[in-house]
């Protein structure tokens, strides 16, 4: 088992694991490799290999003296049976736990009891409004069941947010399609009591039939990038905070026009890690297979 580095670390004294649980999930979003239309090998990680890992990072937390966030993700990490008791007993190890999902478990009162009382941060899943998210995920209604989702969890943490746990933050995938109304997006979270959104843009690497129609184009991303200081300034006086640099709208940019840029800043293994379902920790997902 590798032990993560603490030599030169870049950004703050927080170390963040982000593990991939399992590769289930209950969607038939178009442009995830583990949507449920996909025909493949379903995994989950050995529990006691992750337990294990787990007092690996105990020990490193307190060598260091960095806090451990563990990221847990899928496929959808609800569907993993072992996700209540393995995160039990990462708490056991005085290490700091959140949870990337599509929502639609947190319907249930005993799995939202389960993450407001266990999780630091809540990511939930959401690409849009209406029909852009149903589209893209394969379903009917869904964004009018993530609001009422999204506002109880907020409203279970009390009038003061900025002095409660779990963070409550959105991840938005940018197609050619969602990014046209983002900025009203963004608003929306905001009414809803969101503190955080973040973004990525849409990869061909899981589904390369689906990438060419919906990828980002150069003359979308430059009125993006242009506007997006000015959309940050406004959300961040509502409360919300819209994630986003210079440098990582200026990649954003480059895949838009299709020009290739070194990646010089990544400082591997020194702030991140990344576990995939088989238990085999790497920099990051790109580089599991090297």
């Amino acid at each position: 088992m590798i032990k993560p580095t603490s030599f030169e670390a870049p950004t703050s004294d927080r170390f963040v694991v982000v593990v991939r649980v399992n590769t289930h999930c209950d969607l038939s979003c178009l442009y995830c490799g583990f949507s449920k239309d996909m025909h493949r090998r379903r995994r989950s990680i050995s529990v006691p290999s992750l337990i294990r890992f787990g007092e690996v990072l105990r020990e490193f937390q307190c060598d260091s003296n960095r806090k451990v966030l563990v990221s847990l993700l899928g496929g959808e990490p609800f569907q993993w049976h072992s996700l209540i008791p393995v995160s039990n007993q990462l708490l056991q190890f005085d290490l700091s736990l959140s949870v990337t999902t599509n929502g639609l478990a947190l319907e249930d009162e005993q799995t939202a009891r389960f993450a407001m009382d266990c999780m630091d941060e809540i990511t939930i899943s959401i690409d849009g409004l209406g029909d852009d998210h149903d589209r893209l995920r394969g379903g009917k209604g869904m964004v009018e069941g993530l609001e009422r989702i999204v506002r109880r969890l907020v409203s279970k943490r009390g009038p003061d947010r900025c002095q409660t746990k779990p963070r409550i933050r959105v991840n938005a995938v940018l197609t050619r399609h969602t990014i046209v109304g983002f900025e009203t997006f963004a608003h929306r979270m905001a009414d809803w009591g969101v503190d955080a959104l973040t973004f990525n843009q849409l990869g061909g690497n899981d589904r390369p039939e689906f990438y060419p129609e919906n990828r980002l184009l150069e003359d979308q991303v430059l009125p993006f990038t242009e506007r997006f200081p000015g959309l940050q300034q406004e959300l961040r006086e509502r409360g919300l905070d819209l994630c986003g640099s210079e440098s990582y709208l200026h990649r954003i940019a480059c895949t838009a026009r299709h020009q290739a840029i070194a990646i010089d800043d990544c400082f591997p293994a020194t702030h991140f890690l990344f576990v995939d379902e088989l238990g085999v920790a790497s920099p990051c997902s790109f580089t599991t297979d090297c």
